[in-house]
């Protein structure tokens, strides 16, 4: 009987035990379930419930005319940059992750989840105990220690199918969900490729340096600053990180009176009294925000996330460029950075004629 009964613990054949919550953790009943959802004590995968809003699902008109600037392009972009958001910031505090995915599904108990499996259970228990006192995006995060560990089982088969198809860019007709967004198993949104080999390449660089002499990065370091109403990225390329290099270069590019949000990096102190280049006083507006508590602060709204999206997005151009991308040129290529995001739409309708207009300028006749 025992054997039984621990043979179909967690199937449909289980009268007592959710099966839905076994394999997905999560079910679409939640607390009046009349089955039980044995919660796990111990486990390596956190639950991160509605971390994701997806724009396409925040329907602010009934038609989806909103969206009708937002290309597929940009709609991957926004959910890549959210991924590498959560992705770094967890494995950087809390320990190495295993592999991290996000549900694209609709239904109450599933859309936006993020389950986050750590390569160890204490690095997974630490991060709920964590995570409970965070924000993100302006919203509390709610998470627990989820069962699924073999995210193979949890998926929607038919909507795997079809991500396939489309993949490989099949002409014959693709097998998808008849539920869509609405099915009980999960619906994981991909990430792009680039981003995939950047992420989970992390860890077998970070091995290979601890197992090989504990090989650390001393630098150099990129530097950078956004103007939030137009998007203007400068990046700097600097040997060290201290107030006496960062300082200047935050006198020279910003303008007196400035509001100025940063983290609480020790070298940022300087900012309430820096001057110009006369000795005047910038007499900046300085906000921080504590990345060990929160993404965005809850009382003030100060947080660093555009500036952190936009240096997210620059690395990934800088990683496509692949072997282009040397130390030598690195300077180069922050400039281009930097006139990109002057001169990129909706800035400039006509990037060519703007580039030859400032060569013009540069080297006149």
């Amino acid at each position: 009987m025992a054997e039984y009964l621990a043979s179909i613990f967690g199937t449909e054949k289980d009268k007592v035990n959710c099966s839905f919550y076994f394999k997905i953790g999560a079910c679409r009943h939640g607390d009046r379930c009349s089955r039980i959802h044995n919660k796990p004590t111990f486990s390596q995968t956190v639950l991160l419930q509605n971390l994701y809003h997806n724009p396409q699902n925040s329907a602010q008109t009934a038609d989806g005319s909103h969206l009708a600037n937002m290309t597929e392009e940009e709609m991957q972009e926004h959910f890549d940059n959210f991924f590498e958001d959560v992705f770094v910031e967890l494995e950087d505090k809390y320990g190495e992750i295993e592999e991290m995915n996000v549900c694209d599904n609709l239904g109450d108990h599933l859309v936006g989840n993020v389950y986050v499996k750590f390569r160890r259970e204490e690095d997974a228990e630490k991060a709920v105990a964590d995570l409970n006192n965070r924000w993100f995006a302006g919203h509390p995060i709610y998470s627990e220690l989820s069962p699924v560990t073999d995210f193979r089982e949890a998926c929607c088969r038919q909507y795997e199918m079809g991500l396939k198809a489309k993949t490989w860019r099949s002409t014959a007709a693709t097998e998808e969900c008849t539920r869509s967004g609405f099915c009980n198993f999960m619906h994981l949104k991909p990430i792009s490729r680039e981003l995939r080999r950047e992420l989970y390449g992390r860890k077998r660089r970070r091995r290979r340096r601890n197992n090989y002499g504990g090989v650390s990065d001393k630098g150099p370091w990129i530097f950078g600053m956004l103007y939030v109403s137009t998007k203007e990225l400068r990046l700097f390329e600097v040997d060290k990180r201290d107030a006496a290099t960062l300082g200047p270069l935050i006198a020279k590019n910003v303008l007196p009176g400035t509001t100025v949000f940063s983290d609480e990096w020790a070298a940022y102190r300087c900012i309430p009294g820096l001057v110009n280049a006369n000795g005047t006083p910038l007499n900046l507006d300085w906000h921080t925000v504590n990345h060990s508590v929160n993404f965005i602060d809850p009382a003030t709204g100060v947080n660093t996330q555009r500036i952190e999206s936009e240096w997210q997005k620059a690395k990934r151009r800088l990683v496509r460029n692949g072997n282009k991308t040397t130390p030598a040129l690195m300077r180069s290529h922050l400039a281009w950075l930097w006139w990109r995001s002057v001169n990129a739409r909706p800035n400039v309708k006509d990037k060519f004629r703007r580039l030859i207009e400032a060569i013009a300028r540069r080297y006149p006749l």
